[in-house]
């Protein structure tokens, strides 16, 4: 057990209101999914805490959970009926976090629990674009398998073409639209 969680813990055991939150909005169940404390998230959620509850940045223990990679505490929330929609207070869903920070299995489950593919942020990067940003290769592969738009640009007019760079911008180029959308992606860089 971690210790913020185990701090956390002891007033757990001894009754204390799991819906209590800290000075920055974080509960017991928060701090316990930022962990990746699968055991501390499975007692709080059996003890009632709130699935959807958000720390004062609009983050929920899902949200945390798969941007940090946190695939058995992610499953576990999805189980407590976690709404994979939800968004922070910048618009980033579970899956953009998952995919900006490189944790395909993550990724991988939330599209099969239903993520929406091209939502966006309030800067209007979807979860391929910032992939594609931050050079997660085996996202960007995922996302394109399963139909992300690889057309689909941010609110500076960028698509995840312009962002990425290497192995990402190999397997974007291999990638053609799908069909009835429009012209192959590699059309967009060639001069």
């Amino acid at each position: 057990m971690h210790t913020e969680t185990r701090l956390k813990w002891t007033g757990i055991q001894s009754g204390a209101d799991v819906q209590a939150k800290d000075a920055s909005g974080y509960t017991a169940l928060i701090l316990a999914a930022v962990n990746g404390d699968v055991e501390m998230v499975d007692l709080l959620l059996q003890r009632g805490a709130d699935v959807h509850g958000r720390n004062n940045d609009g983050i929920t223990a899902l949200i945390f959970a798969a941007s940090e990679g946190h695939k058995g505490v992610v499953n576990l929330l999805f189980h407590a009926a976690a709404d994979i929609h939800m968004k922070n207070d910048y618009g980033y869903t579970a899956l953009i976090w998952a995919a900006q920070n490189g944790h395909a299995e993550v990724v991988e489950l939330l599209l099969k629990h239903g993520a929406q593919i091209d939502a966006t942020n309030k800067y209007g990067s979807t979860a391929l674009i910032l992939a594609a940003l931050y050079g997660q290769t085996e996202v960007v592969s995922l996302l394109l398998q399963a139909g992300a738009d690889p057309q689909s640009k941010d609110k500076d007019g960028r698509s995840a073409i312009n962002y990425a760079s290497g192995d990402v911008v190999k397997a974007l180029l291999l990638e053609v639209r799908r069909e009835g959308r429009g012209r192959p992606i590699w059309e967009e860089v060639v001069p």
